[in-house]
């Protein structure tokens, strides 16, 4: 089976979570399949290079598709012209909706254009053979945007399986926060809830992805912060990461709306407790592994009442380390295999 694979390039820093999705499921998918890669790169900054970074895969795909027997475009964007030229053996990923559905409340700079050009976009790669969303929540929203619902099938992420407890906890009660600084991931509300632990408890906070910030967002700006108990990284590797979520006691997840919510898994695999909030919109399958609370003050004391009881705490963390353990990549890939048989026999 010859599979294309329309994507973007390899670079988490980059192109952030989609380029660690998208190479998670090629380097297991290229040991069952003939695939071959066009990738969405970025040639320089600005309107105009962005604009090309989405024109150039997919005129490559329009010359190349009908070689192959699947494509498979890992981001809506990349699949508008294989939508129109090779529909019934086009498989598309979405991840979200959120430029269409909230660009007004995650403050989007050109919030109508955005989600003007998005809708657009995406709705002629809704064409698609197969829709795979990454959620429950994904799934619901393309089916309330764009009234598909016989063509989505709901493939979930994967955690690696290095992505375990490394370390012993540090010795005082730390939190850590990983993200980027765009308005939706609200590091501020971590912060403040840092502050606020602080006042009674001996407190650290972590935060990571202290410049990485989102080109249509409001960003936060951490310039000024100088506490002493609070550390900032920028993009770090896995192994880093690993090792600040194993000192950790809590993950700060207080993100308004994920399409997934990988965090959260990552987090829990490493015995380390996510804390979210009710405000947030984050798929059901993932934030029930996570502490959910009404409001900071909750947060603060559900923290302090889970760090003074650590058989409570270990005893929460281990259940959802366990039932955490289904979700892994290869059988996000097997369950992609499955879709790339089906329409591969298409007719």
């Amino acid at each position: 089976m010859k599979v294309l694979m329309v994507t973007p390039e390899f670079s988490v820093k980059e192109t952030k979570g989609l380029a660690r999705y998208s190479y998670e499921i090629y380097k297991r998918l290229k040991n069952f399949v003939e695939l071959e890669t066009v990738f969405r790169k970025h040639f320089h900054k600005g309107f105009l290079g962005f604009i090309f970074s989405i024109l150039y895969p997919n005129f490559i795909t329009l010359v190349k598709g009908r070689k192959y027997d699947v494509i498979h475009a890992t981001s809506p964007e990349l699949a508008f012209i294989a939508s129109i030229f090779y529909r019934k053996k086009l498989v598309v990923t979405f991840h979200d909706l959120f430029p269409i559905t909230h660009y007004k409340k995650l403050k989007y700079k050109v919030g109508i254009l955005t989600h003007l050009f998005s809708y657009i976009i995406w709705k002629i790669a809704t064409r698609a053979k197969i829709i795979v969303a990454n959620s429950s929540l994904t799934k619901e929203y393309i089916d309330k945007v764009f009234h598909r619902k016989n063509n989505i099938v709901v493939i979930s992420e994967g955690v690696n399986e290095n992505i375990k407890q490394i370390t012993e906890k540090n010795h005082i009660l730390t939190l850590c926060f990983v993200g980027n600084l765009s308005y939706r991931k609200r590091v501020d509300i971590a912060i403040k809830l840092f502050r606020k632990i602080s006042k009674k408890e001996k407190c650290k906070l972590i935060i990571v992805g202290g410049k990485l910030k989102s080109l249509y967002q409001v960003n936060f700006n951490l310039d000024e912060i100088n506490e002493k108990n609070i550390e900032i990284y920028d993009k770090v590797n896995e192994e880093k990461l690993i090792e600040i979520y194993s000192k950790s006691h809590f993950l700060i997840f207080p993100s308004i709306i994920e399409g997934f919510g990988l965090p959260i898994l990552e987090a829990i695999r490493c015995k380390t407790l996510p804390i979210t909030f009710k405000f947030s919109e984050i798929p059901k399958e993932v934030k029930k592994f996570s502490i959910e609370c009404k409001n900071l003050d909750d947060a603060a004391k559900k923290i302090t009442n889970l760090w003074k009881n650590k058989k409570r705490f270990e005893h929460i963390a281990n259940k959802f380390y366990k039932l955490s353990l289904k979700f892994d990549w290869k059988k996000t890939c097997n369950e992609y295999l499955k879709i790339y048989k089906k329409v591969a026999n298409y007719g």
